[in-house]
Formats: structure tokens, C-alpha cells, sequence
């Protein structure tokens, strides 16, 4: 990695990705967009319907009429760990030792408890 690289990913406090993908004959786009710490919300579209996910630090909603979903409900609390570990817009192995977060899959972390 060239020497100046992980110093610009810490300066890195949102980023937006884009993807599509194909289940199971249904065309899927995901938008996720990151507010590094503070926020993130997963735009999905499948089969004509719109849903989305909201995680903040503090709480977390879910909305998925493709799953049933009539009206947006609140993430279960473990659910909303594991989602929270994702609000780190920079990436888990940027500064892992300082974020006291453990490289090896499937092994909790130990900042929330979620899984890698």
C-alpha cells in the first residue's frame, strides 16, 4: 500500500456505494450511503418495491415490503450490534489495532460485540 494511502482513507468521513445483483430471476440495486460513526442507510429495490435499512449508533429501523414489512420497524437489538459495526466508512482494517477490533473471521470484535 503506498505510504500516503491510509492516511487518506482517515480523512474519509462518508462514502456512497452503488451495486446490483440477480436472485433467483429478480433484479436487485442496493444504495449504501455512510456518514463515517454517526449514520448509514441501505437503499434495496427488488421486484418493483423500495424498502430501506437506517443505522445510527443509537437505533436502528428497517422497512422492507419485499419481506412483509407493512410499516418500518425498529432493528432487534442484535441485529442493530452487528449493523453498527458497519458505520466505520473508513473499514475495519484501517487502524484495527487502535479500533481494538480482531482480524480473524468469525471472531467477535471487541468494540461491539458483532461479528467480522
Amino acid at each position: 500500500m503506498p505510504s500516503g494511502a491510509p492516511t487518506n482513507w482517515k480523512k474519509v468521513n462518508s462514502i456512497r456505494t452503488e451495486g446490483s445483483f440477480n436472485v433467483q430471476g429478480n433484479d436487485v440495486s442496493v444504495t449504501v450511503t455512510k456518514l463515517n460513526g454517526k449514520g448509514m442507510r441501505q437503499d434495496i429495490a427488488v421486484g418493483g418495491m423500495s424498502g430501506y435499512i437506517i443505522v445510527t449508533p443509537t437505533a436502528g429501523t428497517t422497512f422492507l415490503p419485499f419481506q412483509g414489512q407493512a410499516d418500518p420497524q425498529p432493528m432487534p437489538a442484535d441485529a442493530l450490534k452487528d449493523a453498527q459495526d458497519a458505520l466505520d466508512a473508513q473499514g475495519v482494517l484501517l487502524d484495527y489495532k487502535t479500533k481494538a477490533i480482531r482480524r480473524a473471521a468469525g471472531q467477535r470484535n471487541h468494540r461491539r460485540g458483532g461479528m467480522l
